[in-house]
């Protein structure tokens, strides 16, 4: 991102908003196909997107992403595009996208967890390979960047980077919650809290058939195969009494 510094204020902040909103959009349009498969008009679609796009833009997540200069929202749409579009429709390249936003910024790292916890070995493995891709070639770009950032502990004491984040008014996470009890409290319970939290929700994703994208297809198949079934026994009915119906009969039909 330092070539950005070389854009004015006037140019790189509206273009900033622009593409994090475009971002934030494509995600909602993407997240509702299930909704919007059931609207006839595409202008009730966008309608639908738009307005849901701009309910999203003042939520804390969202309104810091892009008053803070940070690029969550394009992480977040290359996470969803991986999950729920090129799963289905290039499952050879499933993960790789997960894996540049997790070379990126580390967050994303728990969908390589989930892939692991629902058992898609291929889309696991594949997003570290891309993982370790896209490092070993920032290492061969900027070797003494990336062996300062790694040798001094950098990534574990990112905190001390972000001076009182903490103690942010607008910071609801679990850190926010306990900042203020006496230490070494904030410390011990944050890292509680969110390890029950983070235990819970990878538990529950596990736990849900729909996790799964193999068994998501094999149910989708299965119907299908009895919507087949059930509309080859219709039409063999109605043959069967065209059939057996005098030629100068009147069909009730």
């Amino acid at each position: 991102m330092a070539p950005l510094a070389a854009v004015p204020d006037g140019v790189l902040l509206p273009a900033a908003y622009a593409v994090n909103s475009a971002c934030l959009a494509a995600v909602v349009w993407i997240c509702t196909r299930p909704v919007r498969g059931r609207l006839d008009s595409t202008w009730a679609q966008a309608l639908l997107v738009l307005g849901l796009t701009l309910l999203a833009l003042p939520l804390t997540p969202v309104a810091d992403v892009l008053g803070l200069g940070q690029i969550g929202l394009l992480l977040l749409l290359l996470c969803v595009v991986d999950l729920l579009v090129v799963a289905e429709r290039a499952p050879r390249a499933h993960g790789v996208l997960v894996g540049i936003a997790t070379a990126v910024k580390i967050t994303p790292a728990l969908f390589i967890v989930h892939f692991l916890l629902t058992r898609q070995w291929r889309a696991a493995l594949t997003a570290t390979l891309t993982v370790v891709v896209c490092w070993s070639i920032a290492a061969l770009a900027l070797w003494d960047d990336t062996f300062t950032y790694w040798s001094q502990g950098l990534l574990l004491r990112v905190n001390e980077r972000i001076a009182d984040f903490g103690s942010w008014v607008f910071n609801q996470s679990w850190m926010g919650l306990v900042d203020g009890l006496p230490a070494p409290l904030p410390t011990v319970l944050w890292v509680a809290l969110s390890t029950v939290t983070l235990v819970l929700a990878l538990r529950a994703a596990a736990l849900n058939p729909a996790s799964s994208h193999a068994a998501s297809r094999s149910r989708l198949d299965t119907c299908a195969s009895k919507a087949r079934s059930r509309s080859a026994g219709v039409r063999s009915i109605h043959a069967g009494e065209g059939r057996r119906r005098p030629s100068g009969s009147r069909s009730r039909y």
